[in-house]
């Protein structure tokens, strides 16, 4: 949406006066906050959330002592929690670097580009993470499973990664991109207002 899109869309739809350019210039600024914050949000609480995982593999050791988790399969998936941990902190700081409203929005165009990439690094990695896991957690369990339904159980083995791989693309294709894709719009709309109030 340009500019002059924008404020005939405020003219339309309010009771004020045309809109200044002081005030359209905290309209582009809020909508890119707005989406940075969800994303700071997010990137917290999975920060938490990898400490709180930690626990899932001792719990279920406990509650399952016949399916326990393989030597392989509780060091692979608590080496993912640190390894989140410290990822999650990383990316943070990343988007604490990220602000429409101070530094330069070049600058900050250049860390959007940059949490963009780790995100196709993280995805990457993850799903990689869950296919090991995986197999490293399911293969040693499988000498309780009787011969009749071992392919039964393959299969709905390989459904459950397929359909892992799908919700988890489109939460990043509808999550991620979506807000990163606002934040983007705000910087190069402020961009376009600077460049018009110079003109």
């Amino acid at each position: 949406m340009d500019l002059d899109e924008l404020r005939n869309i405020w003219n339309k739809t309010t009771q004020s006066p045309d809109i200044d350019d002081e005030t359209l210039l905290k309209i582009l600024k809020h909508k890119g906050r707005t989406a940075l914050g969800q994303l700071l949000i997010f990137e917290r609480v999975n920060l938490y959330l990898s400490v709180l995982l930690i626990a899932i593999p001792f719990l279920h050791n406990y509650l399952f002592p016949i399916a326990k988790y393989s030597s392989f399969s509780l060091v692979w998936f608590i080496s993912f929690c640190i390894i989140l941990f410290v990822w999650e902190i990383i990316k943070i700081k990343l988007l604490k670097k990220i602000d429409v409203k101070d530094i330069s929005l070049l600058a900050s165009m250049k860390y959007i580009t940059r949490y963009k990439r780790f995100l196709q690094y993280e995805l990457f990695a993850g799903l990689l993470w869950f296919v090991i896991f995986l197999i490293s957690f399911v293969f040693p369990l499988t000498n309780l499973i009787s011969e009749d339904k071992y392919w039964s159980m393959l299969l709905f083995m390989s459904f459950l990664v397929v359909i892992s791989i799908v919700v988890i693309c489109l939460f990043y294709k509808f999550f991620y991109r979506k807000n990163i894709e606002k934040i983007e719009d705000s910087i190069r709309e402020i961009l376009d207002f600077e460049d018009e109030k110079s003109k």
